[in-house]
């Protein structure tokens, strides 16, 4: 099977012009679609429709800006003792570093969180989470294998996003530049 996009993965439909997120991928039989080229076709989850379309991958293409945020599900926004939040945007379309690699990592940035959530905002959280688990020995003992993780996806930020306008304003490399200072500080 060729690569597919990950799930959350914002699309567009390239004749009928809806757009939906990425809800899996349904291996296709000969005899169901009568199709021999294509052996599997995209879940595609359209907001406020109750069940899925099933698309070829050649009808699709990706919104790479200013994509809608898939509300359906998300439980963020409840911070918890310590003033963490139960989830948070960028975790809740998939990015975490405990169950994923840094490729998976990559592609759930790239693919869904950049265009639903903005470079902006991806930044912000990573940097936010990282910063937080800095903020005391003990803090930092215990996370040291996630801010090892974050320190490679900010770093594969600024290597990819490095054009970007966004990465030239000061708040931007100012505060990459303070939290790259810390990583060394700390020995990450």
């Amino acid at each position: 099977m060729e690569e597919t996009w990950p799930d959350l993965t914002p699309v567009r439909h390239k004749s009928d012009g809806y757009t939906g997120w990425i809800d899996g991928v349904t291996r296709m039989k000969e005899l169901f679609t009568g199709n021999k080229e294509c052996l599997w076709q995209y879940r595609v989850k359209v907001a406020g429709e109750s069940s899925r379309r099933v698309v070829g991958p050649d009808a699709l293409e990706r919104v790479e800006h200013n994509a809608t945020f898939p509300d359906e599900g998300f439980s963020g926004g409840v911070v918890l003792d310590g003033g963490f939040q139960q989830e948070t945007r960028l975790h809740f379309l998939g990015y975490n570093i405990t169950d994923k690699s840094h490729d998976e990592r990559w592609s759930v940035i790239f693919y869904t969180a950049v265009p639903i959530l903005g470079l902006k905002s991806v930044l912000r959280t990573i940097m936010m989470l990282a910063e937080r688990r800095m903020s005391s020995v003990k803090m930092l003992q215990r996370n040291y294998y996630a801010l090892i993780e974050w320190k490679k996806d900010l770093e594969r930020i600024r290597l990819e996003y490095g054009a970007d306008p966004l990465m030239k304003e000061p708040w931007v490399s100012n505060s990459l530049n303070k939290i790259f200072l810390d990583f060394e500080k700390n020995k990450i």
